[in-house]
């Protein structure tokens, strides 16, 4: 899907990282939707989520935003998982609403429409998320498949 056909060690590490990047999204709006206060891990995957959703929202993003980039095992096919996973859904103006939406989170909004956009946010996020650890299975069996002897067919019986 997202991996080469040699799968490399640090690809797999970074579909792994994203995908617990994206857990982290996933729990944090969890707790916003059982009405539990967020505690201060949800808040910095609130504020990843919110800087990650401004730039999928923007048709030629620049990383140029050092905590986003330095947060992100590799911010491109971050960006990538993301707008794949958005589907139809994934132009601009779908998530700088998830963006808003972020940040109604953050600043304690719990109107019935922002619980409702929060649903949103989890469902994109577990596919994200899905989607990442897809990557980083697939990713591993190659690499491990790869490793496997070919059988010789000189002892084969015909």
């Amino acid at each position: 899907m997202f991996m080469t056909d040699q799968a490399d060690p640090g690809e797999i590490a970074a579909s792994a990282t994203r995908a617990a990047r994206f857990q982290d999204i996933v729990m944090a709006t969890s707790r916003t939707l059982n009405g539990q206060d967020l505690v201060p891990k949800d808040r910095m995957a609130l504020q990843r989520c919110q800087r990650l959703l401004s730039l999928a929202g923007t048709s030629d993003f620049v990383l140029s935003d050092s905590a986003t980039t330095q947060s992100l095992a590799d911010p491109s096919a971050t960006l990538a998982v993301l707008r794949a996973a958005g589907g139809t859904r994934a132009q601009a103006d779908y998530f700088e609403r998830m963006a808003r939406t972020v940040g109604r989170i953050l600043r304690g909004n719990r109107t019935p429409e922002t619980l409702e956009a929060t649903k949103s946010l989890r469902d994109l996020f577990i596919k994200v998320n899905e989607m990442s650890l897809d990557a980083a299975v697939e990713g591993e069996l190659e690499r491990q498949s790869s490793r496997l002897p070919i059988p010789s067919t000189a002892n084969s019986i015909s």
